[in-house]
């Protein structure tokens, strides 16, 4: 597996990333914190997605060819080679590079897709909440550049910290996160 912090630095990469059901396949690949890198077969990401087999052969061939997921078993069942994959890696970061025009204009997708994933998770939360409420929170501050990339790495710490603490008895809990430069 590549390292958790291995950045996406081609057009090519995000491109296969901006699809909602590529992101919903790697989400499906991918561990919580201290867990193993689940393994899946086409058969099962199909029942678990809610998607036909054979419209997930072509974004699984895609994620491949862009080593964003990996064979992690194959077996003949009735005569016929099934295949396991799994992620490569647990998160994905976009490299700085990819602020060309045409990596923006593939980023955008991939931006939506996951705001939308985001907003759709963090309403359903906030309209079944019991004893716990959702948190959204909203801030615009003055950081000198020094301190934005403190900030950055203190999320990112952050986040690392608390996928490394995934607790299999505690309930899933969802993180959006999204830091930039206002204008």
């Amino acid at each position: 597996m590549d390292s958790p912090a291995n950045p996406v630095s081609d057009v090519e990469t995000l491109k296969a990333l901006s699809h909602p059901t590529r992101l919903a396949i790697l989400r499906v690949l991918t561990p919580g914190a201290g867990d193993e890198m689940p393994v899946r077969t086409v058969k099962e990401l199909s029942a678990e997605l809610g998607q036909p087999v054979t419209k997930l052969y072509r974004h699984i061939n895609m994620l491949e060819s862009r080593g964003l997921i990996e064979v992690a078993a194959s077996r003949l069942v009735s005569g016929i080679a099934e295949r396991s994959y799994r992620a490569c890696q647990v998160l994905l970061y976009l490299d700085a590079s990819l602020l060309s025009p045409q990596g923006r204009q593939q980023s955008r997708a991939l931006d939506a897709a996951s705001f939308d994933r985001a907003r759709d998770s963090y309403l359903a939360a906030a309209a079944d909440s019991t004893d716990t409420e959702p948190l959204l929170a909203s801030i615009e501050v003055r950081l000198t550049p020094e301190r934005y990339v403190e900030f950055q790495q203190a999320l990112r710490a952050m986040i690392t910290e608390f996928s490394d603490a995934d607790d299999p008895a505690g309930r899933p809990v969802g993180l959006f996160c999204a830091l930039h430069e206002s204008k």
